[in-house]
């Protein structure tokens, strides 16, 4: 299982949202912590300076994140 971390502006941002958009991405983050493996589809490994990190697509938003396990 794992944990989630978020960014002060990640915050921000989030709170910006329409509700139903929270909605979907709240859900779609509590799988990802539960088993990324179900939204394998959906999750891309990022190249670059962005190294180590994924995106994941929800709607037309895009989540990226850093898989750390939880201690």
């Amino acid at each position: 299982m794992y944990s989630i971390n978020f960014l002060n502006s990640a915050k921000k941002e989030f709170k910006k949202l329409d509700t139903v958009a929270q909605k979907i991405i709240k859900e779609k983050l509590l799988l990802l912590t539960e088993n990324p493996e179900i939204l394998k589809n959906n999750i891309k490994a990022l190249k670059g300076e962005y190294r180590g990190k994924f995106r994941l697509r929800v709607n037309q938003y895009r989540i990226i994140f850093r898989l750390r396990m939880r201690s």
